[in-house]
């Protein structure tokens, strides 16, 4: 995939991401490991502070951006930039336990601690996402990569094409929240998109 693909399917993630976190906010059904779906869910973890999420997206053949994020229980959120982002090395910011807790409604949708750790097409040159939650003793680590896709190039449906759609939206979903986008592009781009994703409603 050219660069420049990599980067317009960046740009329509971004701005699915905020309405994906839009609507987690209504309650979210779900169960725990091994519990059944009347237990409770990760976002009603009383201790926000055994909580830690964290995404890390490697380098690429290409102009993906590499970096890492976490989000700590009490909204602490450390971004470090390494290559093809606005800001290189560590960045800080806060956001509300609120919004953690919608992220672990996200987790309990996509029924996390029962995924495998790994998911990989056959394809080569991408960026591969890496997502990482601790919940007191708890934690999984799960690396998702591929395209966004639900067929290959023969025309055959990918076996765990809705697991890896899942992990990229729950990518997208930390991404939004900790709004590494601040640190991977530059303000002028973020405008553009900005713009951009406003553009349909105003031509109604």
């Amino acid at each position: 995939m050219k660069p420049e693909s990599f980067r317009r399917v960046g740009r329509i993630s971004r701005v699915m991401a905020g309405a994906l976190l839009a609507a987690l906010l209504l309650p979210a059904c779900s169960g725990d490991e091994a519990g059944p779906s009347s237990a409770p869910g990760l976002a009603e973890h009383e201790r926000l502070e055994d909580v830690c999420i964290e995404l890390e997206r490697s380098p690429c053949f290409g102009s993906c951006p590499s970096y890492s994020v976490t989000i700590e229980g009490n909204g602490r959120v450390t971004f470090v930039g390494r290559d093809y982002v606005s800001e290189v090395g560590r960045r800080e910011t806060q956001i509300s336990e609120e919004t953690v807790r919608t992220l672990l409604r996200a987790f309990d949708d996509a029924r996390f601690f029962e995924l495998e750790d790994s998911y990989r097409q056959r394809v080569t040159c991408l960026s591969l996402e890496t997502i990482t939650l601790y919940v007191g003793e708890r934690s999984k680590r799960v690396q998702n990569y591929g395209l966004r896709r639900r067929f290959d190039v023969q025309g055959r449906e990918l076996k765990d094409w809705q697991v890896q759609e899942s992990l990229f939206a729950l990518a997208d979903a930390i991404d939004a929240a900790a709004r590494t986008e601040l640190w991977i592009k530059a303000p002028h781009e973020i405008a553009l998109e900005a713009s951009a994703a406003e553009a349909p409603s105003e031509r109604r």
